[in-house]
């Protein structure tokens, strides 16, 4: 969706991470990036229901990445229909089990 290559065309990234969805552990991560307005100048596409979304069924897939971010979703309440310290550290736990390169998730 960043146009790496080819000319960016968010649209039509988001298009084919849809269809890969079910299939590939990073699509569902992607989806949920690109509807938090990541990669998109436009912001036309944020939609933090659908990036919850797409990230919970990456996080179902194994996606570390997806798994922190609906942490700090749960943390946060963001697209969830309230705020839960449970959810969020069942998800941080997850990250924290995957091993000690998750670390480098919690800098910046």
């Amino acid at each position: 969706f960043k146009g790496i290559g080819v000319e960016a065309n968010v649209s039509r990234a988001l298009s084919y991470f849809y269809s890969k969805l079910t299939h590939h552990q990073d699509a569902g991560y992607y989806v949920g990036e690109i509807h938090m307005g990541v990669g998109d100048p436009t912001k036309q596409h944020v939609n933090v229901a659908s990036a919850l979304q797409g990230y919970t069924v990456s996080a179902h897939l194994g996606n570390v990445l997806a798994m922190h971010k609906l942490g700090h979703m749960h943390q946060r309440g963001l697209g969830v229909s309230s705020r839960s310290c449970a959810a969020a550290a069942q998800y941080f736990r997850s990250v924290a089990e995957r091993g000690e390169w998750a670390m480098s998730l919690n800098r910046a």
